[in-house]
């Protein structure tokens, strides 16, 4: 329902009018993922799509803003982590990140200057009971929200606006990220 509610912040003037474009990255899904039990996205034909395709075609045909400062990437659970692997790889493609129920901490990269990743405002949040907040964290497989928190706080690296993350009484599930969205958007993007 991500329309939906993105449509009604926007006629309650909550937030600016923003255009919405979903990536279908299953489409590039690769290997099994003995530790996780879902299919491995090709994040390196995911990055080219949204470079090459993605944004050239979005600039070309609609009414958009050239600035990274006006774009905004976010994702939940897997989009989560794909999410990340963007921000890793581009920081600054995006002025806004959304990590909706997951992260990938053990892929931040290793820099000596964490200025660029500073850059973006990010946003983090999750359910109470969600199996992405703490699930295989502090292990070595921990693709946990708080240890992609935890890895930015390491770093000097600052999340929703200074703050800590969001968390809402559900668990990994669809009760969940329309909460979250509605925070993101009303609290958070284009703030």
């Amino acid at each position: 329902h991500a329309g939906n509610i993105i449509d009604n912040l926007i006629a309650d003037n909550i937030c600016e009018r923003f255009i919405t474009v979903m990536m279908n990255n299953s489409i590039f899904q690769g290997s099994y993922m003995e530790n996780f039990g879902v299919n491995d996205w090709n994040y390196d034909a995911i990055y080219q799509n949204l470079t090459e395709i993605l944004i050239p075609y979005i600039e070309e045909h609609y009414n958009v803003s050239k600035k990274a400062s006006d774009r905004a990437y976010a994702g939940l659970s897997m989009g989560a982590w794909t999410t990340c692997e963007i921000y890793y790889r581009n920081p600054e493609l995006f002025g806004y990140y959304g990590f909706f129920s997951g992260g990938a901490p053990l892929t931040i990269p290793q820099v000596a200057d964490y200025s660029d990743y500073k850059k973006p405002s990010l946003y983090l949040a999750a359910g109470w009971a969600d199996v992405a907040l703490g699930i295989f964290y502090h292990t070595p497989s921990d693709h946990s929200l708080l240890g992609f928190k935890e890895k930015l706080d390491e770093s000097g690296i600052t999340y929703n606006n200074g703050g800590s993350y969001y968390s809402v009484q559900r668990g990994h599930d669809w009760y969940t990220w329309p909460q979250i969205l509605k925070d993101y958007v009303s609290n958070y993007l284009w703030k």
